[in-house]
C-alpha cells in the first residue's frame, strides 16, 4: 500500500514544476501571437472604416463615450466599451489585467496592453480597499455608507476597477486621431439614434437613472425643464453621464453641482481666495496700471538696479548680486551686466568682493578727515589740494583729458573702462570717477538742452 502510494507521489507535478510549465506555457503563447501578427499586420485604413461602422450601432452608441464634472468643466472620454471594440478592430493588441496582491483590507491588481506588432507594453497598477458604497435610509434621511463586499460584489468591483486600467493602458496604445474619430462618430450615432424614438429613449434614461435612485424630477431639475421637451442632444448626454455614473467614475451629485455652478456664475466681485476679496478697478486706474508696466519695461536694466539701490539702501548696508538679483526679479546673469554698467557710471561701487553699495555723497572711497596732531591744529586742505597729491599716470591723464571732450555716454564709459583696465590706483580711480560724473552730467544737460530747443 505504501509503495503505491510513493509511486503516485512521484507521478505528481511538483509545484516548481508546475510553476515553470506555466511560465513556458505562457512564453509559448506570447511568442506566438507574435509570429501571427508579424503575419498579418493590421490595416489602419480598414481599422478606421471598422470603428466607424461599429459605433453606428445604438448599443455601442449609447455607451461609447463617459463624461464627469471637473470644477468648472467637463471631462469626457472613451468608456470601457469603446476602448475594447477600438482594440479589436484595430488588431494585434493584447490587453487584460490579474490580481497582483490581496489581503483582508485590499486589493491591488495590475492591467496591461500590448503592441504586437510594435513590442510596446503599458502596465497601470490599481490599489483599492474592499469597501462598497451602499445607501441607508429613504428620502431627505438617505443616507451613504461604506460596507464590506459579499463574494458577488467584490468580484463585481475588481473587475471593474481592472476594466478602468485596462482601458487606459489600451488609449495608451492606440493613436489619438483613431480615438477621437471614433468618439465624434459615436456622439453623432448617439444623438441621431435618440431623435429616431425620442419617447422610447426618454423612457429608457428614466428607468436607467432609477437603477441609480435619481428620480425624474430631479433629471428635470439638471435639464431645467421637463423630460417631455428633452432634446436628442440632452438624451446623449445623460447617456454619457450614466455611462459615469455605471463605471464609478463620478457621482450624481456632482453634475447637480456643477450645472448650479454653470447657471449661476459667481461675479468677480463676489469671488474669493485666500481670505482677500476682489476689488473694483476703475477704467482710468487700470489704463494708468497698464502704461506703468508698458514704460517699466522700456527701462534698462541698470537704471532699475540703481533705482533700487537708492530707494532700499543707504550708505551702511550692502547687497551682494543674488540678493540685488532678488530684489529686482531679474536672472542674476542680467544683473551682473547691470553692475558692470553701474560701476562704469559711478553709480555703484564695490567695496569687497561680490558686495556691492551706493556711493555716498563724497564718493564710495572719501576718507575720514585727518585728525589734528599734538601740538598744533593742522591746516585745513581744500580739494584742488588734496586732489594734487594724487601722483597721475599718462593713462589717467589721458582719461581726464578725454572725458572733458567726450560727447557721448557710450564714449565715456569705454574711457572709464580703458583707464580702470590700464592699472591706475585708487586715487587716480577717484579722480576718474569725479571726471566720469561731470561729463555725464555735462552730456545729459546738453541733451536736455537740444531736446528743448
Amino acid at each position: 500500500m505504501s509503495n503505491e502510494s510513493n509511486e503516485t507521489a512521484l507521478a505528481l507535478p511538483q509545484s516548481g514544476e508546475l510553476v515553470s510549465g506555466q511560465v513556458a506555457r505562457a512564453q509559448a503563447e506570447i511568442q506566438a501571437a507574435y509570429v501571427m501578427a508579424h503575419h498579418h499586420p493590421r490595416d489602419e485604413d480598414s481599422a478606421l472604416s471598422l470603428i466607424t461602422q461599429a459605433v453606428l450601432k445604438p448599443f455601442l452608441a449609447e455607451k461609447a463615450v463617459y463624461s464627469y464634472p471637473r470644477g468648472s468643466s467637463t471631462v469626457s472620454g472613451p468608456s470601457v466599451y469603446l476602448a475594447r471594440e477600438a482594440a479589436r478592430v484595430w488588431r494585434n493588441i493584447q490587453h487584460g489585467f490579474h490580481v497582483v496582491h490581496e489581503d483582508d483590507e485590499w486589493v491591488q491588481i495590475r492591467a496591461y496592453a500590448r503592441d504586437l506588432e510594435t513590442n510596446e507594453l503599458v502596465e497601470q497598477d490599481d490599489r483599492f480597499k474592499k469597501l462598497i458604497q451602499r445607501k441607508k435610509g429613504k428620502g431627505e434621511n438617505a443616507t451613504t455608507v461604506w460596507i464590506k463586499p459579499d463574494e458577488r460584489d467584490l468580484r463585481e468591483l475588481r473587475n471593474r476597477r481592472g476594466a478602468i486600467a485596462q482601458r487606459n493602458c489600451v488609449l495608451q496604445i492606440l493613436p489619438r486621431h483613431f480615438v477621437d474619430q471614433a468618439v465624434e462618430a459615436a456622439r453623432k450615432a448617439s444623438v441621431e439614434s435618440a431623435a429616431a424614438q425620442l419617447d422610447l429613449e426618454r423612457e429608457k434614461i428614466i428607468a436607467a437613472f432609477g437603477s441609480f435612485r435619481i428620480p425624474p424630477k430631479e433629471i428635470e431639475a439638471y435639464l431645467g425643464h421637463g423630460l417631455r421637451d428633452i432634446t436628442p442632444a440632452e438624451v446623449a448626454e445623460l447617456r454619457e453621464i450614466y455611462a459615469s455614473l455605471r463605471d464609478g467614475v463620478a457621482r450624481w451629485p456632482e453634475y447637480v453641482e456643477a450645472r448650479q455652478a454653470e447657471r449661476n456664475p459667481k461675479k468677480p466681485a463676489e469671488k474669493e481666495s485666500a481670505g482677500l476679496t476682489a476689488c473694483k478697478v476703475e477704467p482710468e486706474t487700470r489704463e494708468n496700471l497698464q502704461k506703468n508696466r508698458e514704460e517699466e519695461k522700456k527701462r534698462t536694466h541698470w537704471e532699475v538696479c540703481r533705482d533700487v539701490l537708492v530707494e532700499f539702501v543707504d550708505d551702511s548696508v550692502q547687497l551682494t548680486t543674488a540678493e540685488l538679483a532678488d530684489m529686482i526679479g531679474d536672472p542674476v546673469q542680467m544683473v551682473q551686466v547691470a553692475i558692470a554698467d553701474l560701476i562704469l557710471a559711478g553709480s555703484l561701487y564695490e567695496p569687497t568682493g561680490g558686495v556691492y553699495a551706493i556711493p555716498s555723497a563724497d564718493g564710495p572711497e572719501a576718507e575720514p578727515e585727518a585728525e589734528p596732531q599734538e601740538g598744533g591744529d593742522s591746516e585745513p586742505v581744500d580739494d584742488d589740494q588734496s586732489a594734487a597729491k594724487v601722483v597721475r599716470t599718462s593713462a589717467c591723464e589721458a582719461a581726464l583729458a578725454a572725458l572733458k571732450t567726450a560727447e557721448r555716454i557710450t564714449d565715456i564709459r569705454n574711457i572709464r573702462r580703458d583707464a580702470f583696465a590700464a592699472g591706475v590706483d585708487e586715487g587716480e580711480k577717484r579722480l576718474i570717477r569725479e571726471g566720469f560724473r561731470a561729463a555725464e552730467a555735462r552730456i545729459r544737460g546738453s541733451s536736455d538742452d537740444a531736446q528743448t530747443l
